[in-house]
């Protein structure tokens, strides 16, 4: 191959280097849609959170500077580069994209919530969590990554699924397609758990590897910048450090809805035993906990453990948590 056209990576270069993508088009329809929902909203006298909706288009211009900016000029000089590309469509932009809210953006124009086996599958807590260390591997440790760099079409098709792959994580995490079950979220922070070491794993391998992955980057003959190896190993870093650092936020962030959730059912129970106690529709003071039933009475459900009675815990609605909604 001839040198590339492109100079040493700088600031100015980054900003100044622009090539087409088909992303391009997928945030221009993305960003319209939502300005369009905006605008309905905003017509019927309901407000949208500013904050959302600029937390949304910065994600959206994250996915721009990664395919058609500089960071995706870039990618097809540098593994390094390519491995921030990877990482900005499979985190970052995702992230910003769900602090938007667009699904409930959807629902407020719909004026009902978003429903439907999508959802469902969003709101999945094991889905997103498990496929990333999956994913990782995939990009990196298989044949993809050279195909994705030799062939337009391949790449374009690659830069799709991990954006989409990383809306699939975020989601769950933001709004309306999180799960609302303390169980659904403490499932969701075990695997969480398990994912903060996996995705460790493809980082550490791509540091400590030896041998090309792909031998497009040592084709290049680039003057500038890092032996090809140095270049891989220095892309290794940069995966192993940020998953590990950017894994942390949301597994935090899972805690906490973890911790509302559970608050939100303790809530509900206790709201049920007070309207199930005895004289509680009149006004009456109730049995005392602890009183032993009188000869011949049977034990109040009340004076049962609570997880015993709730048909949330052991019963059809629990069940409903996960299957998918229609």
């Amino acid at each position: 191959m001839v040198n590339p056209a492109v100079p040493p990576v700088t600031t100015g270069a980054l900003l100044a280097h622009w090539r087409p993508d088909v992303a391009g088009v997928v945030v221009l329809v993305a960003a319209s849609l939502y300005a369009a929902g905006v605008v309905v909203l905003r017509r019927r006298g309901d407000a949208w959170p500013i904050g959302r909706t600029l937390a949304l288009l910065l994600g959206l211009l994250s996915v721009l500077v990664a395919t058609a900016g500089g960071v995706g000029v870039y990618a097809r000089v540098l593994f390094w580069m390519y491995t921030v590309q990877a990482l900005v469509l499979l985190v970052g932009a995702p992230l910003l994209i769900a602090v938007g809210r667009p699904l409930e953006l959807l629902a407020a124009v719909r004026g009902r919530p978003a429903r439907g086996r999508i959802v469902a599958l969003l709101a999945n807590p094991l889905l997103g969590p498990a496929a990333l260390p999956v994913l990782t591997f995939l990009l990196f440790f298989t044949p993809v990554l050279d195909a994705s760099l030799r062939s337009s079409a391949v790449g374009a098709a690659v830069r799709l699924v991990l954006l989409a792959a990383g809306l699939v994580f975020a989601l769950p995490l933001i709004g309306d397609a999180a799960p609302r079950t303390s169980l659904a979220v403490a499932l969701a922070a075990f695997v969480g758990f398990f994912e903060l070491l996996a995705d460790a794993v493809p980082g550490i391998v791509l540091r400590l590897q030896s041998t090309l992955l792909t031998t497009f980057y040592a084709g290049l003959h680039r003057p500038w910048g890092p032996p090809p190896l140095i270049d891989q190993q220095d892309g290794g870093s940069i995966l192993w450090i940020v998953a590990e650092v950017v894994d942390l936020p949301f597994l935090a962030l899972i805690v906490l809805q973890w911790i509302r959730a559970d608050q939100r059912e303790a809530a509900l129970i206790d709201a049920r035993l007070d309207a199930a106690a005895p004289g509680a529709a009149e006004g009456e003071a109730g049995p005392v906990a602890g009183d032993p039933p009188a000869a011949g009475q049977e034990v109040p459900a009340t004076d049962r453990p609570w997880w015993e009675t709730d048909a949330r815990v052991f019963g059809a609605n629990r069940a409903a948590d996960f299957r998918p909604r229609r």
